[in-house]
Order: C-alpha cells, then structure tokens, then sequence
C-alpha cells in the first residue's frame, strides 16, 4: 500500500547512525517501493549513497531491481513549434520540443527512468 511504511523506519529517517537492523528496515521499505533507490532517498530525504553501502554491504549477491518500464499517455499536439514537459514517476521533469522523434523520446525516457 502506497504511503504507508513500518512505524521503526519513519523514526529512522531522522537517525544519523543505524546498525545493520536499522539498515534491514530501511532497504525492506525501499524494496517494497516501485522507485529506485536514489529517488526512494530523495523521497524520505535520505542520502542516496547511505542507502548503496548499506545494500552492498547487507545484500552483496543481489541484483539490481531492473528498472519499471515508462508508461506512457498519447499526447495530441497541435502545433509544432511548442515544449512539452513530462513529469516522470520519480518526480524529474522532462522538457522537448513537441517534434521529438518518438523512439529518441522513448530511450531517453528509458534512460532517465532507470536512475
């Protein structure tokens, strides 16, 4: 269920220090997250880099999670000569001309999608 997380990890987000337990509920609650890690950290106001070690150190023969393919909505564009701005899943925001090329705009998307 979106937005809801174990009482013991919304008090360590606050915590500068965690032991391996504390981690364990932090990586869990990013892992049940569809977002990657370092959006997850940007989200809780986490740094990014504390959520890398702890997994390499606590999960070193994991795999990655492959990154959630874009979805994406049909868009009517009138005229040529204007922008378009796409807000992706974790909050960045993609600015084109409307005359992109499609597939360029779908592997670009791709790529910052997977960050």
């Amino acid at each position: 269920m979106a937005g809801v997380h174990d009482v013991r990890f919304l008090a360590l987000r606050r915590q500068k220090r965690w032991d391996e337990d504390d981690a364990r509920v932090v990586l869990a609650e990013a892992r049940k997250s569809p977002l990657s890690l370092a959006a997850f950290a940007e989200r809780h106001g986490l740094v990014a880099e504390r959520l890398y070690q702890w997994s390499r150190r606590l999960e070193p023969n994991r795999d990655p999670a492959p990154p959630s393919p874009a979805m994406f909505q049909e868009v009517v564009v009138q005229r040529r000569d204007t922008r378009v701005e796409i807000e992706l899943r974790c909050g960045r925001v993609v600015r084109v001309d409307a005359g992109v090329d499609v597939a360029t705009l779908r592997a670009l998307l791709n790529a910052v999608e997977a960050c």
